[in-house]
């Protein structure tokens, strides 16, 4: 509805905004944190991670807020969310009250070249349900 906002991260699929705006939301930028990766003498390195500050995410969280888009892998950084950021997208999810959702756009979900840790598998229930964050809706499950 016109005036919901809707969060998105940082850099983001910039298919998201116009998407976001065209069912009449409002964008909300939660800026990711890139860390450069340095060696053991403090010299920069090529590579580096991208984190999600919860104080960033707790901040851009109103009572207008509907919904949090997350895609992890993310497009276009690579980025895996930790346990610890799906935890702080929870609360945010959470606080935000009953009526905001998590999007989960998990087009890249296939592309990890890892298997899951233990402890993530054990975050969903016999159903396929987040056992942490009651609101997470897969994308991959909508009409």
């Amino acid at each position: 509805m016109k005036g919901d906002e809707v969060i998105l991260f940082e850099p983001f699929f910039d298919l998201y905004v116009n998407q976001v705006k065209l069912a009449g939301g409002t964008p909300v930028f939660v800026p990711l944190t890139y860390i450069q990766d340095e060696d053991e003498n403090g010299d920069v390195l090529s590579g580096g991670e991208w984190i999600l500050e919860e104080k960033n995410l707790q901040n851009a969280i109103s009572s207008k807020t509907r919904s949090i888009i997350l895609n992890s892998p993310h497009n276009p950084t690579g980025k895996i969310f930790t346990r610890t950021e799906m935890e702080y997208i929870a609360k945010a999810t959470v606080d935000a009250g009953p009526q905001c959702v998590v999007l989960s756009d998990e087009v890249y979900k296939y592309i990890v070249h890892s298997p899951p840790k233990q402890e993530d598998a054990e975050l969903i229930d016999g159903s396929g349900a987040n056992k942490i964050c009651p609101g997470h809706c897969h994308f991959a499950s909508l009409p």
